[in-house]
């Protein structure tokens, strides 16, 4: 769901936009991101729990296999909060005078447990393309560097990072039960005391330490390595399959017959072509996924800060938009892999489908 910036330099204006929106942020709400929101998070809930019982079905016993399902736990993890976001949305709009203020519920303390969710799995995916990136560049070396000891500790270490930073902010939150009096869309006037979660100070100086540590320089970076390490893994993997090339035509020519199926094809193999897919797959979901969010960020805080109160609305929709599809991206994974990896597609076979003819 859009993420609320509750700051004291938000105008009464601004936060009344929360109780009685427009037309346009009510049809945004409402009928666009609500039913995307529960598709996401219900796919990525259970796309990420398939996800794990077949990594794990298949063993933890590489670094990589690690990796996979400390992201498909993060993944999960982080889905399941957005999941309980869009049940708290939900009922603030069907019980509008429950004593409980869920939207604020949704808003502030599980959209901040949400947070670290999304630098943590770039983060990993970074982690995934930096070993196979040595995987091709450095192959008899790669177990020693990354073993699966050394990655759950960087893992550990990544989570700890990111969840110190972000829940600075739960200092600045505090619980309150107080008296409101509104107007809803059928113009009725409602008083009654509801139980609030709001900040108890100032907290845009802690946001904006949180965004741009987090947010800006460490997740535009983990973006930055993945780019990195995905281009020169597959020059690398493009270079070395021309030499293979070459040597195997060298010695056609030598016995005196003609390989026409290797020289017309593609100079690398197909475990080859599977790791560029996987690795490419991946490091274009997160990215791209990604991209909407870091333009918002930098919208607001060049353009939307001036006066958030005229950019309210305007805010919450691009919010909304980027936490879709950092949403989206997590169930997408499991597209990837089943796609792509051939053990990982087998497994699934005959855990869900072999089995179920079997009972037939």
């Amino acid at each position: 769901m859009p993420q609320c910036r509750w700051s004291e330099n938000v105008t009464e204006t601004a936060v009344e936009s929360f109780v009685a929106p427009d037309l346009t942020i009510s049809i945004e709400e409402k009928l666009l991101l609500a039913p995307l929101h529960v598709l996401t998070s219900v796919s990525g809930v259970c796309t990420n729990a398939i996800n794990l019982l077949i990594l794990t079905s298949l063993g933890i016993r590489s670094s990589v296999s690690v990796a996979t399902v400390a992201l498909s736990i993060s993944d999960l993890c982080t889905s399941a909060t957005e999941m309980l976001i869009v049940v708290s949305y939900i009922i603030s709009y069907t019980c509008q005078s429950c004593p409980v203020d869920f939207r604020s519920i949704a808003y502030i303390p599980l959209g901040w447990i949400r947070y670290p969710g999304f630098f943590i799995s770039s983060c990993i995916t970074t982690f995934i393309s930096i070993e196979r990136c040595f995987s091709v560049v450095l192959p008899f070396k790669v177990k020693q560097i990354f073993s699966t000891k050394l990655t759950s500790i960087i893992i550990i270490l990544t989570c700890c990072l990111f969840m110190g930073i972000v829940y600075q902010i739960f200092a600045s939150i505090t619980v309150l039960y107080e008296s409101v009096s509104c107007k809803y869309f059928d113009q009725s006037d409602l008083n009654y005391m509801v139980l609030t979660f709001t900040y108890k100070n100032d907290s845009s100086e802690t946001e904006w330490i949180i965004d741009i540590t987090c947010a800006m320089f460490l997740s535009l970076l983990s973006q930055a390595i993945l780019i990195f390490c995905t281009v020169w893994m597959t020059f690398t993997l493009r270079s070395s399959s021309k030499v293979r090339r070459l040597e195997r035509k060298d010695h056609t020519n030598v016995a005196g017959t003609q390989c026409k199926g290797w020289l017309k094809g593609s100079a690398l193999s197909e475990k080859e072509r599977r790791l560029i897919k996987v690795t490419l797959c991946l490091a274009l979901i997160i990215t791209g996924c990604n991209v909407p969010r870091y333009m918002t960020l930098t919208l607001f805080y060049t353009i939307f800060i001036t006066d958030m109160a005229a950019w309210a609305n305007t805010s919450l929709i691009l919010w909304g938009m980027g936490d879709f599809l950092i949403s989206l991206s997590y169930s997408s994974n499991f597209c990837v892999y089943f796609l792509l990896n051939r053990k990982f597609k087998q497994r699934f076979r005959d855990l869900f489908l072999n089995s179920k003819l079997k009972k037939k």
